[in-house]
């Protein structure tokens, strides 16, 4: 029996990979590690800190990955496939916080490398100055994001507010079992201050992913309600069909 005839059954919809009948065995179980990666977390507090959600991101990854005080080398390559940030995301995210002061640099000469530290002292300073002011900001639970849909979504050119707006919805949506799971998942609450006090996303930033998410078939959303309030719902076929493309394209 084919091992595509039991995986593409059991992972449609579930994590959104049909492997392509000419794939290789190797192809195949690179694939499957991809899609057993552990996903990425969000940190509100940290892009409250620095005023930036993607920002805020890339702080949150760095923090996970690095002791404090180390340095690590950083490159567009890395930084794709252990955050999903792409290039252009690095170069704007490297120079706002270089400026900041809160993200230090170094050249090393042999081997010749661009290695990266946290200015700590003051990164913890702030994150402490926003706790404080706001009780939200210190008891706001981190986002996890799906590590292969955030690769995927990247791939195509969405911008990360528009990712972490879907990874909202994700984290908010009622469980159903697989069996019960259709082309949609069920609608979830969206409120424009929820979204804000879970994310950090404004209003403007809120609507550019509405309509990015919309425009590729990802999202479907309604105001209604008395007081009036939006709703949203994401659909589970298009992840699946956008990962399936993703994955089978690039191994």
């Amino acid at each position: 029996m084919s091992m595509y005839m039991d995986f593409s059954t059991s992972y449609d919809y579930e994590t959104g990979f049909v492997p392509s009948k000419n794939m290789s065995t190797d192809n195949f179980i690179r694939s499957l590690v991809a899609l057993w990666e552990e996903p990425a977390t969000y940190v509100r507090q940290f892009a409250q800190a620095v005023g930036s959600v993607s920002e805020g991101y890339f702080l949150s990854w760095f923090v996970e990955k690095c002791l404090p005080g180390e340095w690590v080398s950083l490159n567009n390559d890395l930084l794709f496939n252990e955050a999903g940030i792409t290039a252009k995301q690095w170069r704007n995210i490297r120079n706002s916080l270089l400026q900041k002061g809160i993200l230090l640099n170094r050249r090393t000469v042999a081997p010749t490398e661009s290695q990266f530290t946290l200015n700590d002292a003051l990164f913890e300073d702030l994150v402490s100055k926003h706790g404080k002011s706001d009780v939200l900001d210190m008891v706001s639970p981190p986002i996890s994001i799906n590590k292969l849909h955030l690769k995927t979504l990247a791939d195509r050119g969405l911008a990360f507010v528009s990712i972490l707006y879907l990874s909202f919805l994700q984290s908010e949506a009622e469980y159903q079992d697989l069996s019960k799971r259709g082309d949609w998942s069920p609608w979830t609450h969206a409120a424009e201050k929820h979204v804000f006090y879970s994310t950090m996303l404004s209003r403007r930033q809120q609507e550019r992913a509405i309509a990015e998410l919309t425009s590729f078939g990802l999202i479907e959303s309604c105001v209604d309600g008395m007081p009036a309030a939006r709703r949203c719902r994401y659909s589970l076929k298009m992840l699946a069909d956008l990962t399936s493309e993703y994955l089978n394209g690039c191994v």
